[in-house]
């Protein structure tokens, strides 16, 4: 792995979890150690080799079938695979108390994260993501 430092010449600032994509999130040391007990529930965490950066990447092991396709916006490959979900719907009784899945519909599900994450996280005054609400949608 090969941290970006900078862009057109202008230093990035450093992140408390570097981003690669929302289907695999990276973390720092001080990330790790405030977000341990909801990440260890919902996942593995695997070191990455990076020089002059202590990094881990967080692999999701919750795949929880949760997608409520019906309500949800879903446009679809000809083959009826998804292609994207533009607006989501998730039915409650699946997900139950899970803080951190994914969903099995996508061939890169995002990861998906609760209010409890986001509030461990911003509670901690951590750097580097940032959050959608996709639902309930108001």
């Amino acid at each position: 792995m090969h941290l970006i430092t900078e862009d057109e010449g202008q230093d990035l600032v450093e992140s408390d979890s570097p981003w690669l994509g929302s289907d695999a999130l990276i973390f720092r040391p001080v990330a790790v150690a405030a977000m341990s007990d909801l990440l260890v529930r919902h996942g593995e965490l695997l070191p990455l080799e990076c020089k002059g950066a202590d990094l881990m990447i967080f692999n999701v092991t919750t795949v929880l079938d949760a997608l409520d396709e019906e309500a949800s916006t879903v446009m679809r490959f000809s083959t009826g695979r998804i292609m994207m979900i533009r607006n989501y719907a998730f039915l409650p009784r699946v997900i139950g108390d899970a803080d951190i899945f994914k969903i099995p519909n996508l061939r890169a599900s995002p990861t998906f994260v609760s209010a409890r994450f986001v509030d461990t996280w911003t509670a901690n005054d951590l750097r580097g993501l940032e959050f959608m609400k996709v639902w309930p949608v108001e």
